[in-house]
């Protein structure tokens, strides 16, 4: 069902995982609907925001209806990895049996990555998502962004917007623990995005 068309902000945006786009299906169905999202449960089953919009899907082009801009948001590789650990290893949302530490992780990634799906889907590499064509994109975000992507919906809906963080928490510490060797190979791990992303984040110096 990605991406996500809003014909008040007249906007199709392509989420990735771990780089906002919880936040920001939020932030569409508060603007379509005029009340903060709920999950509520229709027939013993319960709808949340995936269910209604769908999860990030690989990336294809999609007919863009006249008038509208195509967005994304991009995220600084290693700090997505550290935001996938924090919520899917520390707050075990992906049911690790155990915790691993984040150097243990990086070191052993590929048998880490094929635990479930679920980790999987989230440590994906982001141009599976938002494709290898930055021109397909009217306008790219950074993380680092949300308030100037706030500005840009308000001005294109003619109405304020703010677009906050609905997924923030500290990685202070899980950064602190990781190695310089860990951080390099996080590099070569995504090494594609970040060549991709080279106008927006760069690798950290050997």
């Amino acid at each position: 069902m990605a991406p996500v068309i809003c014909k008040t902000t007249r906007t199709v945006y392509y989420p990735a995982p771990k780089s906002a786009s919880t936040t920001l299906r939020e932030v569409f169905f508060e603007i379509e609907n005029g009340y903060r999202f709920r999950p509520f449960t229709i027939s013993g089953r319960e709808v949340d925001l995936f269910w209604l919009y769908g999860h990030s899907e690989l990336f294809k082009e999609v007919p863009v209806p006249e008038g509208h801009e195509v967005f994304t948001v991009v995220r600084d590789p290693i700090e997505r990895f550290l935001s996938f650990y924090k919520w899917g290893v520390v707050d075990n949302h992906c049911r690790f049996d155990r915790p691993v530490e984040i150097n243990a992780f990086v070191a052993d990634f590929a048998t880490q990555l094929n635990r479930t799906p679920k980790v999987r889907f989230h440590l994906s590499p982001q141009f599976l998502f938002i494709g290898t064509d930055l021109g397909w994109y009217h306008r790219i975000f950074r993380m680092e962004e949300m308030a100037e992507l706030g500005r840009y919906l308000s001005q294109r809906a003619q109405r304020d917007i703010t677009v906050g963080n609905a997924n923030s928490s500290s990685r202070r510490s899980s950064a602190d623990a990781l190695t310089p060797q860990s951080r390099a190979r996080l590099a070569e791990i995504y090494r594609e995005d970040y060549v991709l992303l080279k106008d927006f984040y760069a690798p950290p110096s050997a």
